[in-house]
């Protein structure tokens, strides 16, 4: 048949049509019945699945502003008693279908991987750290957080940074006494050479220092 030779000329007579304004887009029990049965054991061709995909490709975004103004039209509208009960009575016997998924001895799928031998984790601890996180707060961040920033960010070494003896403990020293976010404003001491440092400079101005930022 050629294209673009027969075209329409009357408007689809259920256009702007719901089955609660047109009895005739309402399906009877049985109707609905007979449908499902009929759809059961049905696959979709792969072609067919490409064009599904690539008509829907870009509608999420679409889709969930859709979903905020229904939400935003439904603040404040109660629900009756008539439609909790109906709610209630649809979800009884329903069995969920993660039911028996989470059970004692299920060995869960990320079981012994980590961000460095699965790219998944590696990708989703990406999306979540620094700048990217929700709970960043920058150089507003507190005194233990930017410790544990520096920790993260910078190589722990094996010999104090001061006396330059092995030590099994080391910790964290402020150089400058402003806490900054910065791994070159902090160095690994042992607890000798921290506390000397420590009282060596200023210590009443750097006790009120840590008390504030803390």
């Amino acid at each position: 048949m050629p294209r673009g030779v027969y075209k329409r000329t009357k408007a689809v007579w259920n256009k702007g049509l719901n089955k609660e304004i047109e009895p005739r887009l309402r399906h009877s029990p049985e109707t609905r019945k007979q449908m499902s049965e009929s759809h059961k054991g049905k696959t979709l061709s792969t072609k067919y699945r490409r064009r599904i995909s690539k008509a829907l490709k870009g509608r999420s975004k679409e889709t969930h502003e859709y979903i905020a103004i229904l939400a935003d039209k439904r603040k404040g509208h109660p629900v009756s008693n008539e439609t909790r009960r109906k709610i209630s009575d649809s979800l009884k016997g329903r069995i969920l279908w993660n039911k028996g998924m989470f059970r004692a001895g299920l060995t869960p799928w990320n079981k012994g991987f980590t961000k460095e031998n699965h790219p998944s984790l590696a990708k989703m601890g990406e999306k979540e750290t620094g700048d990217r996180n929700v709970a960043w707060k920058g150089d507003e961040a507190s005194y233990s957080c930017i410790h544990k920033w520096v920790r993260k960010n910078k190589t722990k070494p094996k010999n104090c940074e001061q006396c330059g003896e092995k030590k099994k403990r080391l910790e964290l020293s402020n150089t400058s006494g402003e806490y900054k976010r910065d791994v070159d404003d902090y160095r690994y001491l042992c607890i000798k050479c921290h506390k000397a440092y420590d009282c060596g400079l200023l210590p009443f101005k750097r006790r009120q220092l840590i008390l504030k930022v803390w």
